[in-house]
């Protein structure tokens, strides 16, 4: 098991973070906060849907949910003691359970509006656009396979012409320090909405997969804190 960080470069450059994040609620109300701004972008119709191929199989595609959090509850998300990346320090196992929590979550939103009709950006196996196509909420919240499913920042928003625009999140600002001299960076958006990106399991005739395993992704998240 991994230990933790300190706020304690927070405390010196921006204070008002640093009470923030040692504040942070825990899991259990960060899920629940994630799901509620999901639940609002939906209402808003501001939640972007995309289909991206395998490298494996262009037929076997992935769903794309992409959504704002905005920057506080993506500051409690990616940098506080009890966010995503908390649960892969605690234990590669712990995290690889907290994601697929997560996952379940975001699934049961979208779930609630599985027959509504949207426009699906199709990508290329390399997240460029392909094309339009028609499809259903349910389409993609059927991709999210609890234990084969990833949620990062997200840095390539699909726009609403279908476009991939670069989105900027900084790495740059004060360090979550530990106690081994060690140190990760902090994730802050440069935008104030701060997207979170949750990709599916690609489907095949086999059944759902990933080109890469889920185990390696835990490995480097408790080690390193990226993914």
């Amino acid at each position: 098991m991994g230990s933790l960080w300190t706020f304690d470069d927070f405390a010196k450059h921006e204070p008002e973070r640093d009470q923030f994040l040692r504040a942070a609620p825990p899991w259990a109300d960060l899920v629940r906060a994630v799901r509620c701004a999901l639940s609002n972008a939906l209402q808003a119709n501001n939640v972007r849907f995309g289909m991206d191929e395998s490298g494996r199989n262009p037929k076997d595609l992935r769903g794309v949910v992409q959504f704002p959090l905005g920057r506080p509850l993506f500051d409690w998300f990616f940098n506080a003691q009890t966010g995503y990346r908390a649960q892969f320090r605690i234990g590669r196992e712990n995290g690889l359970a907290k994601n697929a929590d997560l996952v379940r979550a975001l699934r049961a939103e979208l779930e609630l509006s599985s027959a509504t009709a949207i426009v699906i950006r199709r990508l290329t196996s390399d997240f460029k656009y392909k094309e339009l196509q028609s499809g259903t909420i349910g389409e993609v919240a059927a991709t999210l396979n609890g234990a084969l499913s990833k949620v990062w920042i997200c840095e390539k928003l699909i726009a609403q012409s279908g476009a991939i625009q670069d989105l900027f999140v900084s790495r740059t600002g004060p360090k979550l320090l530990f106690a081994e001299s060690d140190s990760w960076s902090s994730l802050y958006p440069e935008d104030e909405d701060g997207w979170l990106d949750v990709k599916g399991a690609f489907i095949g005739p086999t059944g759902p997969y990933q080109l890469k395993a889920s185990e390696a992704r835990a490995a480097k998240l408790e080690e390193r804190g990226t993914a």
